[in-house]
């Protein structure tokens, strides 16, 4: 199976591309990324374009390790609707930003999804994926043995991840908390890993109401034309742990919070 990435502004893009790997011989599946910055209608039609075609699978992605399980749960019902009717099945793609990357997997299961993404101890971009060995246990299926997993994982991965460096972060928490690609998270760690020494990282974010109507029930919105400008600095790094020892100030803390209390007040206002 070839999968194609896409934006949902470029789908019809996608869908050449598809059908061309299709003509070869080839199954596709069709990944539809950042879909928490897309506009609802704009989605409504991608997948409605996608529902078209003979794809084997369209994936449901959270690509910024975003979306809660209220988000996931609305928008499977959505492709569901849309896709299964055509024949087309639905898969799930989840980060894991904010430690949700496996309970929005499992909620991707209850609702019906069949396809599900993940890797051997989260590994992939930033945050990581849903971890495989979490999933494998979950679906209790005799087919499965989680053992072989474990043994990769302690053989390998362990030792790899300190060289690779995926999974949990305080900067990958806060690009997931703020909806925004890890990209300056990523650039952030690799250098602070790689000096072991202070550096500093800032996200500043403007939020337009026209990028998150009401009425989109997969964003949690923060109030219109609020400028929001996070600063971490003199991380330094434990290298024997692979944690980060945070020297941040009071206000620094103060101003997280303040961002994560707002953002679950508006969610709960827009309920």
């Amino acid at each position: 199976m070839v999968r194609v990435a896409t934006y949902a502004k470029d789908i019809d893009k996608a869908i050449h591309l598809g059908n061309h790997v299709r003509d070869l011989g080839y199954e596709v599946s069709v990944n539809v990324m950042a879909v928490s910055h897309v506009l609802e209608p704009d989605l409504d039609e991608a997948l409605a374009q996608l529902a078209k075609t003979k794809f084997q699978v369209v994936y449901l992605v959270d690509s910024f390790g975003y979306f809660y399980s209220e988000q996931i749960q609305y928008l499977a019902k959505k492709y569901l609707s849309v896709l299964r009717p055509a024949g087309i099945e639905v898969g799930v793609h989840m980060h894991n930003n904010i430690q949700l990357g496996f309970a929005n997997t499992v909620e991707g299961i209850i609702q019906g999804i069949n396809y599900l993404d993940a890797t051997v101890y989260g590994m992939g971009r930033a945050a990581g994926n849903c971890p495989l060995e979490l999933l494998v246990d979950f679906l209790k299926n005799p087919k499965f043995d989680v053992r072989p997993i474990l043994d990769l994982i302690q053989k390998y991965f362990v030792d790899m991840k300190q060289d690779l460096r995926w999974g949990y972060e305080i900067p990958y928490a806060i690009t997931g908390l703020l909806n925004k690609h890890p990209r300056a998270a990523l650039a952030y760690m690799k250098g602070a890993h790689a000096t072991r020494s202070a550096s500093s990282m800032t996200i500043c974010w403007k939020w337009r109401s026209s990028r998150c109507p009401r009425n989109e029930p997969y964003h949690r919105p923060i109030p219109t034309d609020t400028i929001i400008s996070v600063t971490l600095s003199s991380l330094a790094v434990r290298p024997h742990w692979g944690g980060l020892d945070m020297d941040l100030t009071w206000l620094k803390w103060l101003v997280i919070i303040l961002i994560i209390v707002a953002s679950s007040g508006c969610s709960r206002a827009a309920a």
